[in-house]
């Protein structure tokens, strides 16, 4: 198995502090774990990605690795054991002061130090008076007419022409890697939902698909089946490669003037199911798509993850990014995605998508 998976896969079963305990999942089962019960797994490793981030720390910090790998179930640590009190404490500070919400969490004391710092540092400097106040943002734009900008700078009605597309073809490179080398990259999918993504890395090709109903990974002669959270991160790549997504038709909650990579630009705030927030930012200039932000509420805290839309050009009479960029507090997935050809409505046959029973 390669490193970059092996990663993956070791970060999907990190700080098993939390979780249902013996309950078997579609990877492995939790073994010593006392909260986050209710917590599926890719949800249960995006709050132990957070609380690795909010920490500034590698997983060894809380958990015991030895000569035969990671014993997650091991207490033997006393970080570990420290962690669990804390992850009480401020679950218990949400539900007594903020109704249950995740208004505090590990990093508004950590902010990425494993001890907070408790004391202002000296010397001070004198402070502004008045106090200025931080302003929300909100701007009265229009939301329509910021989405109606953004399709006539996008393409206008070729826009169709990319969506709809029965196959979609994109090569180029990727540092989503073991150390972030930069390798080979291949995208191919074929309409409603099938995908296979290659890997070229120096111990050779890593492919990873989904027919549509089964997701596979295959690394040299060995080929098996995702489990449940490998499955959650393959979504998630998948998700940071459309390079037109779908904007909300219904009106914003809000609009906000804000800055993104040293662009100022409109986002457009949207709410879903179980207070996920979205935010689409619309370069103010140029009306394009700069980044998508997705902020998901957890038992401890509010989990941040960016997309970018960047590197604009042509194709079709559609001007669409070659560059996609994509930022998680799990610094072992995501990446910088670049492609030099992107190729639409090109024969592909069902097969290729299909989980191979040997070498490709």
């Amino acid at each position: 198995m390669s490193k970059v998976w092996c990663v993956t896969i070791l970060i999907l079963l990190l700080f098993k502090i939390e979780g249902r305990t013996e309950e078997k999942t579609g990877d492995r089962s939790f073994k010593n774990v006392h909260l986050f019960k209710n917590l599926s797994q890719p949800d249960l490793s995006r709050v132990m990605s957070f609380i690795r981030a909010s920490l500034g720390v590698h997983c060894d910090y809380c958990h015991l690795v030895g000569k035969n790998g990671w014993d997650f179930g091991n207490d033997s640590k006393a970080p570990k054991i420290k962690a669990r009190q804390m992850i009480r404490m401020v679950m218990e500070i949400n539900k007594s002061n903020f109704k249950g919400e995740p208004e505090v969490s590990c990093f508004t004391c950590h902010q990425g130090r494993i001890r907070p710092n408790g004391t202002p540092p000296l010397p001070q400097k004198e402070p502004p008076f008045p106090t200025p106040i931080a302003e929300s943002g909100i701007v009265e734009a229009d939301a329509g007419k910021i989405l109606e900008e953004y399709v006539q700078a996008t393409g206008g009605e070729a826009i169709s022409k990319i969506r709809s597309a029965k196959t979609l073809v994109m090569k180029g490179t990727t540092d989503e890697t073991w150390k972030r080398k930069v390798v080979p990259y291949e995208v191919y999918y074929k309409a409603p939902d099938k995908w296979r993504i290659r890997k070229t890395l120096e111990d050779g090709v890593v492919t990873y698909g989904f027919d549509g109903k089964n997701a596979w990974a295959q690394e040299g002669a060995e080929t098996r089946t995702m489990g449940e959270g490998e499955v959650a991160v393959f979504r998630e790549t998948i998700d940071s490669l459309k390079l037109l997504p779908e904007v909300e038709s219904r009106k914003p909650k809000a609009v906000k003037k804000r800055t993104m990579n040293d662009r100022v630009a409109f986002a457009l705030e949207y709410e879903f199911p179980g207070g996920i927030t979205e935010y689409y930012y619309f370069d103010a200039e140029t009306h394009r798509l700069k980044g998508r932000r997705r902020y998901t509420p957890s038992p401890i805290g509010i989990i941040p993850q960016q997309i970018n839309y960047e590197n604009y050009k042509e194709l079709h009479g559609v001007t669409i990014p070659y560059t996609l960029r994509s930022d998680y507090v799990d610094p072992w997935i995501g990446g910088t995605h670049n492609f030099t050809e992107i190729l639409i409505d090109v024969p592909l046959e069902d097969s290729q998508f299909q989980m191979p029973s040997g070498k490709q």
